[in-house]
């Protein structure tokens, strides 16, 4: 899991529609923005950022927040 938190793990699936390629490529990218930004743990503050989240799923919209409400499935 690391350096991931398993919530962040959730919500990547859930915004790649569990398509595994592109969940693989957001994971990467992930890695490679912490990596710059020397972020030891990719979590939802990391995630959350619009900035991070913009490179991490490319087009998508930031529902952090829904997520985390449980809003969103």
């Amino acid at each position: 899991m690391y350096p991931f938190t398993e919530e962040v793990l959730e919500y990547l699936c859930l915004k790649t529609g569990g398509n595994p390629r592109q969940f693989v490529r957001a994971l990467w990218v992930a890695i490679l923005e912490g990596a710059d930004q020397y972020y030891p743990s990719i979590d939802g503050t990391f995630v959350s950022n619009p900035g991070n989240h913009a490179k991490i799923l490319l087009g998508t919209p930031n529902e952090w927040d829904k997520f985390k409400k449980g809003e969103l499935s």
